[in-house]
């Protein structure tokens, strides 16, 4: 009985370490695509800012190329191209007026709250209407 009882518990730890094992080897899995997914986003970063080439090719196409101190320098770095200067900023442009024509404009749909935000933040602009002058 004695020896039942000690294969039982034997057999128990040998599944419970198993299972851990698995654990552990999905942790790493996990951790090992993490780890390579932030290194693809660096990648792609670095191909259109900062990354180290040796000619344009090695750089994101039509977004950025290699910049070279000086002609005779070998190794360069990607810069991004001027239109992509001037893109991301009628991006930012556009989010940014797009926000402020919500805020301003009666006529969009989130006026009435932009306006109570406003009137929770600033008491310079709150809607205080229309008083007439005391005469008496």
């Amino acid at each position: 009985m004695m020896k039942t009882v000690a294969l039982l518990f034997l057999c128990m730890a040998l599944v419970g370490s198993s299972s851990l094992n698995r654990v552990k080897r999905q942790t790493s899995e996990e951790e090992q695509f993490i780890k390579d997914a932030e290194k693809q986003i660096t990648n792609f970063i670095d191909q259109i800012y900062g990354g180290s080439c040796l000619s344009d090719d090695q750089c994101t196409e039509f977004i950025s190329y290699c910049h070279r101190d000086t002609p005779i320098q070998p190794l360069g770095s990607c810069r991004p191209n001027w239109w992509s200067w001037v893109i991301l900023a009628l991006i930012v442009m556009l989010i940014l007026g797009s926000c402020a024509g919500c805020c301003l404009m009666q006529c969009c749909c989130l006026y009435k709250c932009c306006q109570a935000i406003f009137d929770c933040l600033c008491c310079c602009c709150r809607n205080k209407g229309y008083s007439p002058a005391n005469r008496g």
